[in-house]
C-alpha cells in the first residue's frame, strides 16, 4: 500500500496539469471519481486499506481522507455555485457513493477463497438445491456488470448534487 499514496498524489498533480480537461464542477469530479475507480481495480487490497483507513481530519471521509483531496473537491463545488452547506452535503453523498460502490467492486476483483464455485459459499456446488432463487439468479449475480453500475450510480449522485446545488 505505500505507493498508493503516492499514485493518488500523482492522479491529483494530472488533474492539476490541465485544468481545461474538466468544463464544471461535474465533469471534474467525473474525472476524479473514474481515477479512483482505476486506482481501486488495479490495486484492490490497497485500496481497501486505504478506504478503511482514518481520515486526516474528524468529519472527512476516506479514501478523499486527505485534507488536500478534500479542499479540491471542496474549491470545485464552491466555484460551481454551492454554498457552503451544499458543498459539504454534495462531498458527503459524492465520497459515501463512490466509495461504496468501490469498495464492493474492489472486493470482487480482489478474488480469494470465497468465490463463487467454492463449496460452503451460499450458491456454490454444495448449496445446490437448497436455495432455489440463488440456484436461478446465481449466474445473472455473477455477470460482472460494474462499469456500467458504477457509471449509473454516478450519474444518480451527481443529479443528486445538482439539486442540492439548485436548493441552496
Amino acid at each position: 500500500m505505500d505507493d498508493l499514496p503516492h499514485l493518488l498524489d500523482r492522479l491529483r498533480a494530472e488533474r492539476r496539469a490541465d485544468p481545461g480537461a474538466a468544463h464544471c464542477w461535474q465533469d471534474h469530479l467525473q474525472r476524479l471519481a473514474h481515477d479512483l475507480r482505476r486506482v481501486a481495480l488495479a490495486r484492490p487490497e490497497a485500496f481497501a486499506t486505504l478506504a478503511t483507513a482514518p481520515a486526516a481530519a474528524p468529519g472527512l471521509r476516506p479514501p478523499l481522507g486527505d485534507v488536500d483531496w478534500v479542499e479540491e473537491v471542496l474549491v470545485v463545488l464552491v466555484d460551481g455555485g454551492f454554498d457552503d452547506a451544499a458543498a459539504v452535503a454534495a462531498y458527503r453523498a459524492f465520497v459515501t457513493c463512490v466509495l461504496g460502490h468501490l469498495l464492493l467492486e474492489a472486493s470482487l476483483h480482489a478474488g480469494g477463497p470465497d468465490s463463487p464455485d467454492s463449496p460452503g459459499v451460499p450458491g456454490g456446488p454444495a448449496a445446490r438445491g437448497r436455495r432455489p432463487v440463488l440456484d436461478r439468479l446465481g449466474a445473472s449475480l455473477a455477470e460482472d456488470h460494474g462499469a456500467d453500475e458504477f457509471d449509473d450510480a454516478l450519474e444518480a449522485v451527481l443529479a443528486r448534487m445538482e439539486a442540492l446545488r439548485a436548493e441552496h
